[in-house]
């Protein structure tokens, strides 16, 4: 276990659960995670999630500015959901994504199973753009990571680091619960 490790997974646990419960303190302890995690991740030669941890900090300071000003007349954004054409239009890019990421690391750099570390970081990028704007549909492909996540780490030794997504995993299957309960409880405005 490094320093960078811990230090990523304990203010990680920590946005997940503010995420949960649509604290907007899950985006300044998720900045301090993701920065220990690009550390991690670059030590360990996982090249994919290292520049995802990076997207991770520039998307999380516009997420912390979206849930708080991001709703009508610059009001604190509601809970919502995806139109099935958004949904197909997102399978699509993920797909395409994915294939062209894993490729690319494959033929041009050391990275280990470069196709799984894109696939975890494909569905990372959309469930993250998805969670910026509080789309219900973001746990749905948090879960996917998370399970895809827990067998990357194990595979390459980061047990800490696997432990911390198997947590995850449990969160995101409350967040998904808890969202999808607020969202009936509050009327949703269009998508």
């Amino acid at each position: 276990m490094s320093p960078a490790e811990i230090i990523g997974v304990v203010f990680g646990l920590l946005s997940v659960w503010l995420t949960v419960k649509r604290s907007i303190w899950c985006w300044p302890t998720g900045i301090v995670s993701v920065a220990a995690f690009a550390i991690l991740f670059f030590d360990i030669k996982l090249y994919a999630d290292m520049g995802l941890q990076i997207f991770f900090l520039a998307t999380s300071f516009m997420g912390w500015y979206y849930w708080l000003r991001g709703g009508r007349n610059q009001t604190e954004l509601p809970i919502s959901t995806l139109t099935p054409s958004q949904v197909a239009l997102i399978g699509v890019g993920l797909v395409a994504s994915v294939f062209a990421v894993g490729y690319l690391f494959s033929m041009y750099t050391d990275a280990h199973i470069p196709f799984w570390d894109a696939t975890a970081s494909g569905m990372s990028v959309l469930a993250q753009l998805l969670l910026m704007r509080k789309k219900l549909e973001s746990w749905y492909l948090w879960i996917a990571v998370d399970v895809l996540s827990i067998g990357i780490y194990i595979y390459k030794d980061v047990l800490l680091t696997a432990g911390l997504y198997v947590v995850f995993l449990l969160l995101a299957i409350g967040g998904l619960l808890e969202w999808r309960k607020a969202l009936r409880v509050a009327a949703p405005e269009p998508a």
